[in-house]
Protein backbone atom coordinates (compact mmCIF):
# COMPACT_ATOMS: atom_id res chain seq x y z
CA UNK A 1 0.00 0.00 0.00
CA UNK A 2 1.57 3.23 -1.41
CA UNK A 3 1.57 6.10 2.13
CA UNK A 4 -0.23 9.21 1.50
CA UNK A 5 1.37 11.73 0.91
CA UNK A 6 1.33 15.25 2.82
CA UNK A 7 1.17 18.09 0.37
CA UNK A 8 2.76 21.80 1.81
CA UNK A 9 0.48 24.54 2.79
CA UNK A 10 0.38 27.91 1.36
CA UNK A 11 0.66 30.46 3.60
CA UNK A 12 -3.11 31.32 2.60
CA UNK A 13 -4.47 27.84 3.75
CA UNK A 14 -4.44 26.83 -0.16
CA UNK A 15 -3.73 23.24 -0.70
CA UNK A 16 -0.83 22.76 -3.57
CA UNK A 17 -2.30 20.64 -6.42
CA UNK A 18 -1.45 16.64 -6.99
CA UNK A 19 -0.53 17.20 -10.15
CA UNK A 20 1.48 20.54 -10.52
CA UNK A 21 3.50 22.84 -8.47
CA UNK A 22 0.67 25.17 -7.79
CA UNK A 23 -1.55 26.23 -4.94
CA UNK A 24 -5.22 26.11 -5.96
CA UNK A 25 -7.45 28.54 -4.66
CA UNK A 26 -11.45 27.53 -3.47
CA UNK A 27 -13.84 29.02 -6.05
CA UNK A 28 -15.60 32.24 -5.42
CA UNK A 29 -18.58 32.18 -3.43
CA UNK A 30 -20.54 34.95 -3.70
CA UNK A 31 -23.62 34.39 -2.58
CA UNK A 32 -22.98 35.91 0.73
CA UNK A 33 -22.48 39.36 -1.04
CA UNK A 34 -25.25 39.23 -3.73
CA UNK A 35 -27.39 38.15 -0.80
CA UNK A 36 -26.26 41.09 1.47
CA UNK A 37 -26.72 43.70 -1.20
CA UNK A 38 -30.08 42.54 -2.38
CA UNK A 39 -31.39 43.06 1.21
CA UNK A 40 -29.37 46.07 2.86
CA UNK A 41 -30.20 48.52 1.01
CA UNK A 42 -27.83 51.37 0.80
CA UNK A 43 -26.38 49.96 3.84
CA UNK A 44 -23.96 48.19 2.29
CA UNK A 45 -20.99 47.26 4.83
CA UNK A 46 -21.82 43.62 4.96
CA UNK A 47 -21.85 43.17 1.33
CA UNK A 48 -18.54 44.86 0.81
CA UNK A 49 -17.39 42.58 4.09
CA UNK A 50 -18.57 39.63 1.71
CA UNK A 51 -17.20 41.16 -1.20
CA UNK A 52 -13.30 41.21 0.31
CA UNK A 53 -13.52 38.23 2.32
CA UNK A 54 -11.77 35.97 -0.31
CA UNK A 55 -8.47 35.23 0.42
CA UNK A 56 -5.63 38.46 -1.05
CA UNK A 57 -2.32 36.91 0.10
CA UNK A 58 -0.12 39.77 1.25
CA UNK A 59 1.39 39.49 4.09
CA UNK A 60 5.33 38.09 3.61
CA UNK A 61 6.30 34.83 4.71
CA UNK A 62 9.04 34.17 7.51
CA UNK A 63 11.27 31.45 5.70
CA UNK A 64 13.82 29.42 7.97
CA UNK A 65 16.92 31.34 8.35
CA UNK A 66 19.50 30.07 6.18
CA UNK A 67 22.21 27.43 7.31
CA UNK A 68 25.25 28.80 8.94
CA UNK A 69 27.87 29.09 6.82
CA UNK A 70 30.67 26.83 5.19
CA UNK A 71 33.92 27.78 6.16
CA UNK A 72 36.98 26.05 4.80
CA UNK A 73 40.12 26.57 5.39
CA UNK A 74 42.78 27.88 2.46
CA UNK A 75 44.90 24.92 3.23
CA UNK A 76 41.86 22.13 2.96
CA UNK A 77 40.98 20.56 0.51
CA UNK A 78 37.47 18.93 0.65
CA UNK A 79 36.30 15.74 -0.40
CA UNK A 80 39.86 15.27 -2.15
CA UNK A 81 39.15 17.95 -4.44
CA UNK A 82 42.58 19.33 -5.34
CA UNK A 83 44.60 16.97 -4.85
CA UNK A 84 47.32 16.14 -7.74
CA UNK A 85 45.52 12.80 -8.41
CA UNK A 86 42.20 14.67 -9.24
CA UNK A 87 43.83 17.18 -11.89
CA UNK A 88 42.96 20.14 -9.29
CA UNK A 89 45.40 22.65 -7.55
CA UNK A 90 46.32 22.41 -4.54
CA UNK A 91 45.36 25.59 -2.91
CA UNK A 92 41.55 25.48 -4.43
CA UNK A 93 38.67 26.42 -1.73
CA UNK A 94 35.25 26.66 -1.50
CA UNK A 95 33.59 30.28 -1.96
CA UNK A 96 30.54 31.46 -0.87
CA UNK A 97 28.09 32.70 -3.46
CA UNK A 98 26.23 36.19 -2.45
CA UNK A 99 23.45 35.80 0.06
CA UNK A 100 20.00 36.77 -0.61
CA UNK A 101 17.97 37.65 1.97
CA UNK A 102 14.84 35.06 2.29
CA UNK A 103 12.82 37.35 4.67
CA UNK A 104 12.17 39.23 1.16
CA UNK A 105 12.17 36.69 -1.45
CA UNK A 106 9.68 34.04 -2.15
CA UNK A 107 9.97 31.19 -5.20
CA UNK A 108 7.42 31.54 -7.95
CA UNK A 109 6.82 28.03 -9.81
CA UNK A 110 5.89 29.85 -13.03
CA UNK A 111 9.29 32.46 -13.35
CA UNK A 112 13.11 31.30 -12.97
CA UNK A 113 14.83 32.55 -10.16
CA UNK A 114 13.49 34.53 -7.46
CA UNK A 115 11.02 37.58 -7.29
CA UNK A 116 10.24 40.03 -4.84
CA UNK A 117 7.22 39.75 -2.66
CA UNK A 118 5.97 42.84 -4.29
CA UNK A 119 6.23 41.61 -7.75
CA UNK A 120 4.63 38.01 -6.57
CA UNK A 121 1.70 39.44 -5.13
CA UNK A 122 0.98 42.38 -7.91
CA UNK A 123 1.46 39.61 -10.01
CA UNK A 124 -1.69 37.14 -8.49
CA UNK A 125 -3.49 40.80 -8.16
CA UNK A 126 -3.26 40.69 -11.73
CA UNK A 127 -3.38 37.46 -12.68
CA UNK A 128 -6.96 37.43 -10.68
CA UNK A 129 -8.63 39.95 -12.93
CA UNK A 130 -9.32 37.88 -16.00
CA UNK A 131 -10.70 35.55 -13.87
CA UNK A 132 -13.75 37.76 -12.51
CA UNK A 133 -14.27 39.39 -15.91
CA UNK A 134 -14.39 40.77 -18.80
CA UNK A 135 -16.66 43.97 -17.72
CA UNK A 136 -18.48 46.17 -19.49
CA UNK A 137 -16.99 49.54 -19.38
CA UNK A 138 -20.94 51.05 -19.28
CA UNK A 139 -20.88 54.68 -16.85
CA UNK A 140 -21.60 53.60 -13.45
CA UNK A 141 -23.70 56.84 -13.28
CA UNK A 142 -26.07 55.91 -15.81
CA UNK A 143 -25.99 51.85 -16.40
CA UNK A 144 -27.85 49.30 -14.50
CA UNK A 145 -26.30 45.92 -13.20
CA UNK A 146 -27.65 43.00 -11.58
CA UNK A 147 -26.38 42.87 -8.03
CA UNK A 148 -23.61 39.59 -8.84
CA UNK A 149 -22.76 41.61 -11.79
CA UNK A 150 -21.94 44.49 -9.04
CA UNK A 151 -20.01 42.37 -6.68
CA UNK A 152 -18.01 40.96 -9.12
CA UNK A 153 -16.79 44.71 -10.77
CA UNK A 154 -16.65 45.48 -7.18
CA UNK A 155 -14.06 42.77 -6.31
CA UNK A 156 -12.33 43.51 -9.56
CA UNK A 157 -12.05 47.33 -8.93
CA UNK A 158 -10.85 46.73 -5.10
CA UNK A 159 -8.38 44.73 -6.69
CA UNK A 160 -7.30 47.03 -9.10
CA UNK A 161 -6.42 49.89 -6.29
CA UNK A 162 -4.44 47.37 -4.29
CA UNK A 163 -2.59 47.09 -7.91
CA UNK A 164 -2.35 50.82 -8.28
CA UNK A 165 -0.87 51.10 -4.82
CA UNK A 166 1.81 49.08 -5.07
CA UNK A 167 2.67 50.44 -8.22
CA UNK A 168 3.06 53.81 -5.93
CA UNK A 169 5.27 52.67 -3.43
CA UNK A 170 6.37 49.15 -3.38
CA UNK A 171 7.60 47.09 -0.65
CA UNK A 172 5.98 44.98 2.33
CA UNK A 173 2.87 46.17 3.71
CA UNK A 174 2.72 48.20 6.89
CA UNK A 175 0.07 47.98 9.50
CA UNK A 176 -3.25 48.43 9.16
CA UNK A 177 -4.82 51.49 11.28
CA UNK A 178 -8.28 53.31 11.06
CA UNK A 179 -8.44 56.35 8.55
CA UNK A 180 -9.68 59.64 9.75
CA UNK A 181 -13.18 60.80 9.44
CA UNK A 182 -11.47 63.33 7.33
CA UNK A 183 -9.78 61.25 5.16
CA UNK A 184 -12.94 58.52 4.75
CA UNK A 185 -14.98 61.46 3.36
CA UNK A 186 -12.52 62.07 0.72
CA UNK A 187 -11.70 58.75 0.09
CA UNK A 188 -14.88 58.18 -1.00
CA UNK A 189 -15.84 61.38 -2.55
CA UNK A 190 -13.11 60.36 -4.80
CA UNK A 191 -14.04 57.24 -5.43
CA UNK A 192 -18.09 58.36 -6.71
CA UNK A 193 -16.53 60.84 -8.99
CA UNK A 194 -13.66 58.40 -10.00
CA UNK A 195 -16.55 55.58 -10.88
CA UNK A 196 -19.10 57.60 -12.57
CA UNK A 197 -17.37 57.31 -16.15
CA UNK A 198 -16.91 53.09 -15.18
CA UNK A 199 -13.22 53.84 -14.82
CA UNK A 200 -12.69 52.20 -18.23
CA UNK A 201 -10.33 48.93 -18.60
CA UNK A 202 -9.08 46.83 -21.09
CA UNK A 203 -10.72 43.95 -22.03
CA UNK A 204 -8.26 41.87 -21.75
CA UNK A 205 -5.90 42.69 -18.42
CA UNK A 206 -9.12 44.36 -17.01
CA UNK A 207 -6.79 47.16 -15.69
CA UNK A 208 -7.36 50.83 -16.83
CA UNK A 209 -5.15 53.53 -17.51
CA UNK A 210 -6.48 56.11 -15.09
CA UNK A 211 -5.86 53.87 -12.34
CA UNK A 212 -2.56 55.17 -10.85
CA UNK A 213 -3.21 58.28 -11.33
CA UNK A 214 -6.55 58.64 -9.36
CA UNK A 215 -5.08 56.47 -6.27
CA UNK A 216 -1.67 58.75 -7.02
CA UNK A 217 -3.96 62.08 -6.72
CA UNK A 218 -5.73 60.23 -3.81
CA UNK A 219 -2.59 59.42 -1.75
CA UNK A 220 -0.41 63.04 -2.16
CA UNK A 221 -4.11 64.66 -0.79
CA UNK A 222 -4.20 62.19 2.28
CA UNK A 223 -0.65 62.46 3.16
CA UNK A 224 -0.52 65.94 2.38
CA UNK A 225 -3.26 66.54 5.42
CA UNK A 226 -2.93 63.39 7.39
CA UNK A 227 0.47 63.29 8.56
CA UNK A 228 -0.20 59.76 9.88
CA UNK A 229 -1.88 58.17 6.96
CA UNK A 230 0.20 55.12 5.44
CA UNK A 231 0.01 53.14 2.55
CA UNK A 232 -1.65 50.05 4.06
CA UNK A 233 -4.46 51.81 5.51
CA UNK A 234 -5.02 53.76 2.56
CA UNK A 235 -4.93 50.66 0.35
CA UNK A 236 -7.49 49.00 2.89
CA UNK A 237 -9.47 52.01 2.69
CA UNK A 238 -9.35 52.99 -0.37
CA UNK A 239 -10.26 48.92 -1.87
CA UNK A 240 -13.41 49.40 0.52
CA UNK A 241 -14.59 52.21 -0.89
CA UNK A 242 -14.05 51.71 -4.64
CA UNK A 243 -16.05 48.41 -3.55
CA UNK A 244 -18.81 49.87 -1.74
CA UNK A 245 -19.12 52.97 -4.51
CA UNK A 246 -19.41 49.84 -7.02
CA UNK A 247 -21.69 47.93 -4.79
CA UNK A 248 -24.30 50.98 -4.55
CA UNK A 249 -23.37 53.14 -7.88
CA UNK A 250 -23.21 56.86 -8.19
CA UNK A 251 -26.41 58.16 -7.41
CA UNK A 252 -26.64 55.84 -4.13
CA UNK A 253 -23.01 56.50 -3.27
CA UNK A 254 -23.27 60.21 -3.22
CA UNK A 255 -26.19 60.05 -0.85
CA UNK A 256 -24.20 57.22 1.18
CA UNK A 257 -21.50 59.78 1.40
CA UNK A 258 -24.18 62.78 2.46
CA UNK A 259 -25.47 60.68 4.50
CA UNK A 260 -22.83 59.59 6.51
CA UNK A 261 -20.74 62.59 7.11
CA UNK A 262 -23.66 64.81 7.39
CA UNK A 263 -22.37 66.35 10.63
CA UNK A 264 -18.58 66.70 9.38
CA UNK A 265 -16.76 69.76 9.89
CA UNK A 266 -17.46 72.02 6.39
CA UNK A 267 -13.52 72.29 6.18
CA UNK A 268 -13.08 68.28 5.98
CA UNK A 269 -16.44 68.40 2.99
CA UNK A 270 -14.84 70.88 1.62
CA UNK A 271 -11.19 69.48 1.38
CA UNK A 272 -13.19 66.20 0.28
CA UNK A 273 -14.97 68.00 -2.40
CA UNK A 274 -11.75 69.91 -3.62
CA UNK A 275 -9.78 66.43 -3.97
CA UNK A 276 -12.97 64.90 -5.85
CA UNK A 277 -12.91 67.96 -8.72
CA UNK A 278 -8.90 67.29 -8.75
CA UNK A 279 -9.88 63.73 -9.94
CA UNK A 280 -12.58 65.26 -12.41
CA UNK A 281 -10.57 67.03 -14.35
CA UNK A 282 -11.46 68.54 -17.23
CA UNK A 283 -14.79 66.03 -17.55
CA UNK A 284 -18.16 67.42 -18.53
CA UNK A 285 -20.20 64.71 -18.60
CA UNK A 286 -20.23 61.91 -16.22
CA UNK A 287 -17.60 62.84 -13.34
CA UNK A 288 -19.22 66.28 -13.62
CA UNK A 289 -22.51 65.19 -13.04
CA UNK A 290 -20.99 63.24 -10.00
CA UNK A 291 -19.79 66.24 -8.98
CA UNK A 292 -22.99 67.88 -8.88
CA UNK A 293 -24.24 65.09 -6.68
CA UNK A 294 -21.86 65.29 -4.11
CA UNK A 295 -21.77 68.78 -3.93
CA UNK A 296 -25.73 68.61 -2.94
CA UNK A 297 -25.03 65.44 -0.59
CA UNK A 298 -23.09 67.42 1.54
CA UNK A 299 -24.69 70.44 1.54
CA UNK A 300 -21.83 72.58 0.03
Amino acid sequence: MLASVRHPIHPSGFPRADDAPAFVAPPLDLRAAVEALDQAGEEVDRAVAFTLAFPIVEAPRTLAPPPPPLVVSEHTTPYGYGHADHGFEGESTLVDLPRIEETTLEGDYYKSGEVTLTESVRDGLVRSLPMLGPFDNGPDIDTERSADLRVLLARARAIRFRIAILDLRPGEPDAVDDLPDGADVAVHAATVVALADGLPCDPISCLGEDDRAIVHAIQLDLQQRFAGVDMATLREAGAAAFARVTLLGTHKAARYVGTRWADSPVGDRRAALALARRIVGDDTSHRSHAMQLLREALHL
